[in-house]
């Protein structure tokens, strides 16, 4: 037993300073990702957006520079105003304009840019696909034991989605989703939950509302998005509205949103109909949504053990999770939403990945045990077929 006390006691301090801390101390900024990450393949465009759903530019930006801003850009470009005086002129940003709609306009004018370098590709690939990453994850920097950095698990994301579809185009969709070093922080007690329900989760309403604007722009017939665990936040918000944006929802002809492992519960789709679009969805839905659940995922419902140390909490408590790991029949509560409320339960289509190889319980959260799953290709035939 003394063997567990000390890693246990060590972990308790760690959280006691960690519970001192505010929610903005656990920010994830990308201000040096020019030289922090090598460059993307050529298949491969990265966007980063920060806690309030604004696009990062391409300059560098100190990240403990962007930390005593709270990570918000708009915070930074007002406390550096000679800096932000260059971006303007990078950006051709008429310098007379007053701070907020130069703000606007500028972050209008990272999202043409990324948009013209997708538009671009549109002609000299298969298709679309948006990569959308989950809580606690940092795209470069010290990440610890029981973390993995975002940029390797979309290396290992690409890998699987390239196999057998021809020349995809992938946009890397990289925002703040707060970070919590080791494995036992995020376990013990409770900050680390209220972190994710009270920070990471309203982050992610206000990245999907921005990332409107770039999917808006992208000239493409079809496009498929992916998310994996709390990144269903932000697919979310990005095809409907639960937070007030005049941004517009996704145009395409025909939008796939593949749901893996959502953080979310079904009542997330309670708005599914409130979009900001001229397309008759309620006759002619353009999207098809596509959920993978798991009920025996350990970090959707919840529950840690290290040892003889178990911590539990309920699917439904500190931010829903219960969708992506079925809890209390919640995929049965997706369909008679559907079926009630929207004409359109024929777009929807779910997904059971409890079991793998010879009926083995699937307990890993990873997103590579999902895409490798030997069902996964059910999922992408049905999304490539259409």
């Amino acid at each position: 037993m003394q063997r567990y006390v000390l890693p246990l006691a060590l972990a308790l301090l760690s959280f006691s300073s960690l519970a001192q801390r505010p929610f903005n101390k656990f920010g994830v900024s990308f201000g040096e990702a020019g030289i922090e990450l090598n460059r993307s393949p050529d298949n491969v465009i990265r966007v980063f957006l920060d806690e309030n759903g604004y696009y990062y530019p391409d300059f560098f930006i100190a990240d403990k520079s962007l930390c005593k801003s709270k990570g918000a850009l708009d915070n930074w470009y007002r406390k550096n105003p000679e800096a932000f005086a260059q971006l303007c002129k990078q950006y051709n940003i008429n310098p007379n304009s007053g701070i907020d709609v130069q703000i606007a306009a500028l972050d209008d004018s990272i999202a043409a840019q990324k948009i013209k370098l997708i538009n671009e590709k549109l002609n000299t690939v298969d298709g679309v696909d948006l990569l959308i990453h989950g809580f606690r994850k940092k795209a470069y920097g010290n990440i610890g034991r029981f973390s993995s950095h975002s940029t390797r698990d979309n290396q290992k994301w690409r890998q699987r989605l390239s196999h057998g579809r021809g020349e995809r185009l992938f946009v890397e969709i990289y925002w703040d989703s707060k970070f919590i070093k080791g494995a036992l922080n995020v376990a013990i007690g409770r900050k680390p939950f209220k972190l994710f329900e009270q920070s990471a989760i309203p982050n992610a309403k206000r990245v999907g509302a921005g990332l409107r604007t770039l999917v808006a722009g992208i000239q493409a017939e079809k496009i498929n998005i992916f998310s994996h665990s709390l990144g269903a936040v932000v697919a979310a918000e990005l095809l409907f509205s639960s937070i007030p944006s005049e941004n517009p929802t996704p145009p395409q002809s025909v939008v796939n949103a593949c749901f893996i492992a959502p953080a979310i519960g079904a009542d997330a789709f309670l708005n599914y109909y409130k979009r900001n679009t001229t397309m008759p969805y309620q006759e002619n839905d353009n999207y098809r949504i596509l959920v993978i659940y798991n009920h025996n995922d350990f970090v959707l419902e919840k529950t840690y053990e290290w040892g003889k140390f178990r911590k539990s909490f309920m699917p439904t408590e500190f931010g829903n999770t219960s969708l992506g790991c079925n809890y209390d029949s919640d995929v049965q509560k997706l369909i008679e939403l559907f079926e009630s409320r929207f004409n359109s339960v024929e777009n929807l289509y779910l997904y059971d990945f409890s079991f793998g190889q010879e009926a083995r319980p699937m307990t890993c959260h990873h997103v590579s045990c999902y895409v490798w799953h030997e069902k996964f290709a059910e999922v992408l035939e049905l999304m490539d077929e259409r």
